[in-house]
This record gives structure tokens, sequence and C-alpha cells, in this order.
């Protein structure tokens, strides 16, 4: 029963500000002695004498509380926040100060969030609050504001956070005028709390890079992704395409499979076809196909204005071929699998009329799925300048490695200008989502899904144990350098053509490309890619295990 009463005197508590006190810098009354009484707390009767002539409270304070309580919370409810400018703007309350029978200045309206039922914000309870419970958490916060009681000559002046309140939408919560309360709120001298209003800071994104943000958004200084990052694109036409490139492997190996195409197109689907100059002469000498037409490889700056979609015979090369023809803009592209491997193509041969007329019409669904698969821009630097033809777009990887020398390769490695490691192997490779299934995976790095916008950074034989493959960002800006103190010289390829010497202080810029590859899907982008990988790699490939 001590226990009980000691816990009951700490609910309750009295706050009040005497004017004279304000003005000085110590208290008459002890805080801490002031809150336990001065006789027995174990004696039950003593305790009781104690509570019966201690006034906390003037009498009207906590009927006038209860009559309100319902309707604070359907206020708290509709009107816990507020924005104002970007900011969560919480609920102020206007409170009036008035002069009390002794002369001195106090509050006569309180914050009853705790005896009202909410807690943190939100209504407990349904905010309905029996008279036990209010008797056991009652707790009564007073704000005053001292300018405010300094300037009132008549006893009656209102604190301006009214306005304040006002302006920002915030309710005013105003105390039922019909319900005085009456006594000196001043009972007790123990010091005052000062309930402040709080907001949040006001916050936007903005991109570095100077574009703006599409797929982030803040709403009451909350963040939140409108979408995610990647998701299946499909293709549409505007106007019905007329023109195609016939692209085929090295040789005289699938002419029979080219002209077969070639014909469809032509004949069928009244297109225009296009193929490479060396295809074309053997085109010539084939009686009927005089239809065919080429362009010259000298110049194919405009090549992509020129070709709707372009069609590829054989396998991987043949895609990594027509990446390369295209250095800016690259058609849509549909492969169909005619080589040794062809991951990347999904298509099977035996139905070319069905797929291409899927590309060409629509798929009777207005489009059809593609990839927008990443390429990666690389620039050769020699002396700190840019070395004129030196630009390539790779859709697969670029490699720095040590050639046929026999010391290992030296590289230092840069993103945005800020040095990230040295590598001391036999090189480094710097793929893409597409060329992570390639020379990537067999050096060690993961097989990252074609829509995932980052770059594979997969060291090649590193002498170090610690030395693991990370995944950067596709916004990386990446620069692999060979130091003036490189014991030998490196070797730099793209896509595993055009290989060329590194000497000491040259350099490979490597960014994200502009220009993606748009490769048409078979069924969607990651069906086709769980396909190949189980098709061309047996991926995961075991015996089911059996049942108990």
């Amino acid at each position: 029963m001590p226990f009980l009463m000691i816990k009951a005197l700490s609910k309750v508590k009295c706050l009040a500000l005497d004017q004279n006190s304000c003005q000085t810098s110590r208290w008459r009354v002890t805080p801490l002695k002031a809150q336990f009484p001065t006789c027995d707390v174990f004696s039950r009767k003593e305790m009781t004498n104690f509570f019966r002539s201690k006034k906390v409270y003037p009498k009207s304070v906590l009927n006038s509380r209860r009559r309100s309580s319902s309707s604070l919370v359907s206020r708290r409810r509709q009107n816990l926040s507020v924005e104002h400018n970007g900011a969560i703007g919480y609920e102020a309350a206007e409170f009036t100060v008035s002069k009390s029978s002794n002369g001195t200045s106090c509050d006569n309206d309180y914050i009853r969030s705790v005896a009202s039922g909410i807690t943190n914000g939100k209504p407990s309870n349904n905010g309905a609050s029996t008279l036990v419970e209010e008797k056991e958490r009652e707790v009564s916060v007073v704000t005053v504001d001292t300018r405010a009681s300094a300037s009132s000559s008549n006893g009656n002046a209102h604190v301006a956070s009214q306005k304040s309140a006002e302006k920002n939408g915030a309710p005013y919560l105003e105390r039922n005028k019909s319900d005085p309360v009456d006594g000196n709120m001043c009972a007790s001298a123990t010091g005052v709390v000062r309930l402040q209003s709080r907001r949040k800071a006001e916050m936007f994104l903005v991109r570095t890079d100077g574009f703006s943000c599409t797929r982030e958004k803040v709403t009451e200084s909350s963040l939140a992704f409108t979408h995610p990052s990647t998701q299946q694109q499909m293709l549409m036409w505007k106007s019905p395409p007329r023109t195609v490139l016939l692209l085929k492997k090295l040789g005289d190996e699938l002419m029979e499979e080219a002209k077969e195409v070639a014909s469809f197109l032509h004949h069928q689907e009244k297109m225009n076809v296009l193929v490479e100059p060396d295809v074309h002469d053997i085109f010539a000498r084939i009686p009927g196909y005089g239809f065919v037409q080429t362009f010259y490889t000298q110049d194919t700056s405009d090549l992509h204005e020129r070709v709707d979609f372009v069609t590829c015979l054989g396998g991987d090369g043949v895609i990594l071929h027509a990446s390369n023809l295209f250095r800016t803009s690259v058609p849509p592209v549909v492969s169909f699998n005619l080589g040794s491997l062809g991951f990347l193509t999904s298509h099977n041969f035996e139905g070319f009329r069905q797929d291409l007329r899927a590309v060409i019409h629509g798929n009777n669904t207005l489009g059809v799925y593609i990839t927008l698969r990443m390429r990666l821009r690389c620039e050769i630097f020699r002396n700190g300048k840019a070395m004129p033809g030196k630009v390539f777009d790779v859709l697969n990887e670029v490699v720095v490695d040590r050639g046929s020398n026999p010391y290992l390769s030296k590289i230092e490695c840069y993103e945005h200008n800020h040095l990230i490691t040295k590598v001391q192997g036999d090189g480094v490779i710097v793929a893409t989502p597409t060329g992570s299934t390639a020379y990537s995976t067999a050096a060690g790095g993961s097989m990252v899904h074609p829509n995932v916008p980052c770059m594979l950074f997969t060291p090649i034989c590193p002498h170090s144990l610690s030395f693991r493959p990370v995944i950067l960002p596709d916004s990386a800006r990446l620069e692999l350098k060979i130091p003036d103190d490189a014991r030998s010289n490196a070797w730099v390829s793209f896509d595993g053509k055009r290989r060329q010497q590194l000497s000491r202080g040259d350099s490979v810029h490597i960014s994200m490309s502009q220009h993606p590859l748009p490769t048409v899907n078979k069924s969607d982008q990651t069906g086709d890619w769980f396909r190949s990988l189980i098709r061309c790699l047996n991926w995961n490939e075991r015996l089911d295990q059996k049942a108990l």
C-alpha cells in the first residue's frame, strides 16, 4: 500500500510559474523536496491527511479535461500534422494568461495529450480514458510565454502562437468557455516545463548530374520510390518499319538461311533488305536477289538513321559485331541462334517467320518485349589528352592485362579521380551486365541480370588473397592507368577485339554509354536470361533429392 501511494504521488505533478520567481535565478522552494511529504510515507494515516490537505489542481480542472477529451482526440486524429512549405507543422494551442487572485501571472490552460488518451501523437484506447486511468497518469504541462505576461497590463493577453497556428493550418485548441477553471494554478513553485512545437526539417532531392529525380519523391519530409529502377520495356512502332539490316556469320556457312530470310522480308513483308558489302557480293551473283542493298563500311555514322531493326543469324559474335557497327544509337536487334553457344540469341531459326512478324506487326499486343543492354564508352588517353579515333563502345567488357610480358601488371584504378585500388596481377576486367556471363564469370565474377544498371569490376588472377570482384553503379566513371613505375607496358582489348598496347602513363577512361543495345525477347527478359543460363552454362543442374 505505501508503494502505491508513492507511485501515485510521483504521477501527480503541478507545474506553475511565479512571476517574481521568473525574474530571479534561484527558487524559493527546492523543487525536489516539494515533491515529497515531510510526514512518514509508510504511515497510512499520515499520508491520507497529507493528500487531503494538498490542493494540487483547482476543482474544475479534471472536469474540464474530461469533457474536452473526446473532442480533442477527434481533432488530433484529423489534424495530427499539417504540411507548411514541405515541413510538418504540429498542432499549436493558444493559451490565455490571466492574473490570479494573488497577483501572479500564470497559465489557465493545459496541453491535454496525456489525459485525453494520446500517447506519442497517437490516440490510445480509442480516445477514451476512465477516471481511474486519468488519476493514475495525469500530467499537466504548463506553457508560459513570459513576453506576453510582461506586456499584458489587464491580465488577459493572448500568446502569439494562435496566429502562427492558424497560418500553418493547425487547429486552434480552444478551451470550453462554458467550463471556466477557477482557483490558483500556481499552487506549487516546483518549476516550469516548456513544451515547444517541433517541426521536421524541410528536404528535397537533387541529382548531382543535373537531371531531375523521376524515381524518388519526398512527401511530408519522407523519402519514397515511385517505381522500381528497372522494368520490362516494350517496343512499339509509331509507323511500320520499312528497312531491315541482315547480318550473318562470316563465310559461306549460313548463306542458305540468309537467302530464305531475305526473300521472306522482301516478298511477303515488303521491306528493304540491307546486307554488308562482302555478303552483297555473294547475293549479287545469285539470280533473283537483285533487291538486296548494301552500304559503305567506311562511313556508318548515319546507318542508324536508315535501318529500322537488325536481324542477326549466328551466335553471340554477330550481336557483338552489330554493336560495333553502330557507334551511337542502335536499332532493335532480333537474333536467331545459329552459332555454337548463343547465350544472347534466344530465338530459334525454325520459327523465324512468326518471330519476325511479331517484331514488324507488334505480336498482336501493340508491341514486343525488349531488353536495353547497357554498353560502356571507352576512351584512351595519352599524357592526359584524349587520343583521336580511340573511342569505343563495348557490349561485353574492356580488359586491361599484361599481355605477353612476364611481369605482373600494375594498374591504378580511379573512380571520379579518386584512387580506389591498385591491381597487381594478370589484369582487370570491367564488364557490363550483359558481359557478366562471359570473361568476367570465368575470372570469378558474379552473373548479373542484364537489366541491372551496374558495372562489374573483376580482377584477373590478382596476387592477393583479399581482392574480390565488386559491382559498381552505372554512374561510376573509372580510369585504368598504367603508372610510371610499372615494370612493363599493358594491353587493352574491347569485346575481345581492337587490341592495342598501353604505355606507361596511358589510361583508359570508362563510363556508361548513352546508347544501349536493345534486343528483342522471345518471352520476357528474365525468362530468356534464366533459360540461357541453364541451356548454355548448365546453371544449377542437379539431380533432385529423394524423399525420406
